[in-house]
């Protein structure tokens, strides 16, 4: 075997090799997308269950919430700073959301669960209030065209769940 022969054996080896790394490297890439979009799901859903677990464990402020998403009654000035700073939270959650989910990171199906519960956040008169009234700001123009876009469609429903949903947050926010 000549220079010229193992040169050529060296050339196909190395061929091979360079073919098997790009395999392993697509192989990586697939999982560690696919355990990207599993963390990205987790963490949605355990930040959804956690707002919702707080309105739970706390009375007092389930009880102001309800009352500033029925957006009948002025809330006094302490009451409104923890509705005000309750509904941010879950916005800025549901933003995260939002972003993972058009960034390709979170599946349809997960999205599509948590788009499903914003629109009963979205029809609250007090929320519509809030959203429209936001000095703080902080949201990306996309989400804010999301969020816009949604209120606008719960508004043009024509089903009777607003007057369900109106007597519902006027029962829950009703000082036992």
């Amino acid at each position: 075997m000549d220079l010229e022969q193992l040169s050529l054996i060296a050339e196909i080896v190395a061929a091979i090799a360079v073919v098997f790394s790009l395999l392993y490297l697509a192989i990586q890439i697939r999982h560690s997308r696919y355990q990207r979009k599993e963390e990205a799901t987790n963490l949605v859903t355990q930040q959804r269950a956690e707002f919702i677990n707080q309105m739970a464990q706390d009375g007092e402020l389930s009880r102001i919430v309800a009352k500033g998403l029925a957006g009948k009654d002025k809330l006094p000035a302490n009451e409104h700073l923890r509705f005000s700073s309750y509904l941010y939270h879950v916005f800025v959650h549901l933003e995260l959301g939002f972003r993972k989910w058009h960034k390709g990171d979170l599946d349809s199906a997960t999205w599509s669960s948590w788009d499903e519960g914003s629109q009963w956040w979205f029809s609250c008169p007090g929320a519509q209030k809030w959203w429209a009234n936001n000095l703080a700001g902080g949201f990306t123009h996309e989400f804010r065209n999301y969020v816009d876009s949604s209120i606008a469609t719960v508004n043009s429903s024509d089903d009777n769940y607003m007057e369900q949903l109106s007597d519902y947050l006027a029962k829950a926010s009703e000082t036992p």
